[in-house]
């Protein structure tokens, strides 16, 4: 485990070092994918290009929240395991997009021509058709390949998370952990005053009635 057992919270899950080299992964196939990007979107701004500089900000944004939270002791205050839960799987939805927009344009549905053909957004009359490079094209591939091994690595951590809060019993809504109990015995209830009252004149009195004394014999 990367981190020291006593230095871990109690709401942490604990990161291992491998789960740490998959974090810093995303942090830096999420900065390439919002370089490629942006090369992109200079050349060639489409609705597809624009979403995949969307999905690169959040993910800079996501990192910076997780990271610091699960591993530095001074900010662990704000860690939340579900919203770790969330923003991962939040990222994982936005990097599959990602890759479905960017190989569908890839594969030949907005490529026409020559291999210096051209791009369009949308279809008909009214598509806007932009020139497209070879280079433009090994941009767009590397793009989507990227966001695939996104989506591989958000669905790890994912896991890793989630099983380690179910393992650290950190998943409880509500009073859960109450109704449980972790199956000890419940505590003793201490009897109510009505019994107290009940149970103390049930005893006999200490005070009697005085028996009366017999009449002495009268003489004849």
């Amino acid at each position: 485990m990367f981190n020291e057992k006593g230095s871990n919270a109690s709401h942490v899950v604990p990161t291992k070092l491998w789960v740490l080299i998959l974090r810093v992964l995303q942090l830096f196939i999420g900065f390439l994918c919002l370089i490629f990007a942006g090369i992109l979107v200079h050349d060639i701004a489409i609705s597809q290009f624009n979403f995949a500089i969307v999905a690169a900000v959040f993910n800079l944004i996501v990192l910076a929240y997780i990271i610091p939270s699960s591993m530095l002791p001074g900010v662990q205050v704000i860690y939340n395991v579900f919203a770790v839960l969330g923003l991962d799987f939040l990222m994982w939805v936005f990097w599959l997009a990602c890759m479905g927009c960017v190989a569908h344009v890839r594969s030949g549905n907005g490529l026409k021509g020559s291999s210096d053909g051209f791009i369009c957004d949308g279809d008909g009359f009214g598509a806007e058709c932009k020139v497209i490079s070879k280079s433009h094209k090994s941009i767009i591939t590397a793009e989507a390949v990227f966001s695939a091994f996104l989506v591989i690595l958000y669905t790890a951590t994912f896991i890793y998370t989630l099983l380690g809060a179910l393992r650290a019993n950190l998943l409880n809504f509500g009073g859960l952990r109450g109704a449980s109990n972790n199956g000890t015995a419940p505590a003793p209830t201490e009897p109510s005053v009505a019994g107290t009252y009940e149970m103390g004149h049930s005893q006999a009195s200490p005070y009697q009635e005085p028996v009366p004394m017999p009449e002495p014999h009268q003489r004849v």
